[in-house]
């Protein structure tokens, strides 16, 4: 049952976009990150914030970090220079954006749980009505099961310390001030590891090669090792020693990602909306050609 629970979190996890970052590597948001602390909200939920704060403690790099209570990180909240990490309803406009915990949350109107970085802001009104406009960086959030454990979390959390630690590495702006779109130059380096499947086994969900990717397609076009498996034996793989020498196929609403299980780094982002099966071959192609052309 565990293992179950374990695979159906990490293939429905969504993870984070790798361009899914809002702050530029010499913006206040991000020296504010670097500075720290980055206040880690505890939900209440005692299950869940074990877990969340174990998850940062073991992935979160950046700079110093600090456990608040709710009450506490609300006196914090209308402070800009004050950074947070949370799951938070949502940042999108039209929903109220508030703290909870996905363990207990139930929106009634299909809304899901990301975990976000956010700054403080004036026009924030409370943890349950936060400023719209303060998100740094997020990971879409799936629901939580208590039985998983931290393994989940890390995932999430270490993502989105990479997002940061890109964008400083890179002296990137993710979003251009001329335009307003965002610097695709993140997602390529972002996925500068796919040279790990020249020589480590990408674990396919069977449920995948049903609805996402067919069998007879992985076959016939991908260039390198290969597990169809379903969800329990791959997350058994996953959870022994050997997980090093895997990755894993993750369907992102649409954007078929890879996961280096020994990192948990995401290591390839292809294409959005893999809907017809022209695209789906495209998808592949390029996935052969970044690993043979990577260094590494």
């Amino acid at each position: 049952m565990k293992a179950t629970l374990l695979i159906s979190f990490l293939l429905l996890f969504g993870f984070t976009q790798a361009q899914n970052i809002k702050a530029a590597y010499d913006s206040k948001e991000i020296q504010a990150l670097q500075k720290g602390p980055l206040y880690v909200i505890a939900t209440g939920d005692e299950t869940f914030d074990d877990c969340f704060q174990a998850a940062v403690a073991a992935c979160w790099k950046i700079g110093p970090y600090k456990v608040v209570s709710t009450a506490e990180a609300s006196n914090l909240l209308k402070d800009e220079s004050n950074v947070f990490i949370a799951p938070v309803t949502s940042f999108e406009k039209g929903f109220a954006c508030k703290v909870a915990s996905p363990l207990t949350y139930d929106s009634g109107r299909g809304v899901g749980i990301e975990l976000s970085i956010f700054h403080g802001s004036k026009n924030s009104r409370s943890l349950d009505n936060i400023d719209q406009n303060s998100e740094i960086t997020s990971s879409i959030f799936p629901l939580y099961m208590p039985s998983l454990a931290t393994t989940g979390m890390i995932y999430a959390v270490k993502n989105l310390n990479d997002n940061v630690q890109i964008v400083l590495d890179r002296k990137i702006n993710p979003v251009s001030k001329w335009t307003g779109k965002k610097n695709a130059s993140l997602q390529e380096d972002f996925c500068k590891n796919t040279g790990a499947l020249k020589t480590k086994t990408l674990l396919i969900d069977e449920d995948m090669t049903a609805f996402v990717l067919p069998e007879k397609m992985i076959k016939e076009k991908y260039k390198y090792k290969y597990l169809i498996l379903e969800g329990p034996e791959i997350a058994a793989v996953m959870n022994t020693t050997a997980s090093k020498d895997y990755c894993v196929l993750a369907d992102c609403k649409g954007s078929l990602e890879i996961y280096d299980c020994g990192t948990r780094a995401k290591i390839w982002s292809g294409k959005k909306n893999v809907g017809s099966n022209l695209i789906k071959r495209q998808y592949l192609d390029a996935l052969n050609s970044a690993i043979e052309e990577a260094k590494n």
